[in-house]
């Protein structure tokens, strides 16, 4: 029996963390880019949902590449945790 992984359940909390960009990846099943970091307190997160509130944020997000630091913001919603705002350090 496999375990699951921790990454990609990981609790997080609402708001604006540092972090660590690892990498993104396209989920060929769900038809969607999966964003993963790791948070300064080296915990690593998975966020599937993002709705990027600026068109810079958006741009940054494209542009990041494996161990870029960032500022990220992430809010709750019915679908879970929401990458809002992404912010190149």
């Amino acid at each position: 029996m496999s375990r699951p992984d921790p990454r990609s359940r990981a609790a997080i909390e609402a708001g604006t963390y540092r972090a660590r960009f690892d990498e993104m990846k396209f989920l060929h099943k769900a038809k969607r880019n999966e964003y993963q970091f790791t948070l300064d307190n080296g915990q690593t997160i998975s966020l599937g949902a993002v709705n990027l509130r600026e068109p810079s944020d958006k741009a940054g997000l494209d542009g990041a590449g494996p161990r870029d630091s960032c500022e990220i913001t992430i809010e709750h919603v019915k679908t879970g945790p929401t990458l809002v705002g992404y912010k190149p350090l």
